[in-house]
């Protein structure tokens, strides 16, 4: 199972980091986490390699649900306990 999510890095801008959620290992981390910049980086894996991906973590920030619908057509998007539970307490 992939996961991605937001980073705060030391120069201030949040970037992407990438890893797996089963093993905890990073992947990647992407300096630029606008979408654009996601779809050049991850349109370097070849379709057939995008499609084996079934499930894809990710915190509830839009651009990466259009990432994934644009790029990987058969995963899941299964959303972050953290940041489900904080979206849910703040709706009270």
């Amino acid at each position: 199972m992939r996961s991605i999510n937001p980073l705060l890095l030391w120069n201030g801008h949040m970037s992407f980091i990438f890893c797996d959620a089963d093993t905890k290992q990073i992947i990647d981390i992407i300096e630029d986490r606008r979408l654009s910049s996601l779809q050049a980086y991850f349109k370097r894996y070849t379709k057939e390699a995008r499609e084996c991906v079934k499930h894809i973590v990710i915190d509830m920030y839009a651009p990466y649900m259009s990432l994934i619908k644009d790029l990987f057509h058969q995963a899941k998007i299964i959303l972050d306990k953290f940041h489900l539970i904080q979206h849910l307490s703040l709706m009270h």
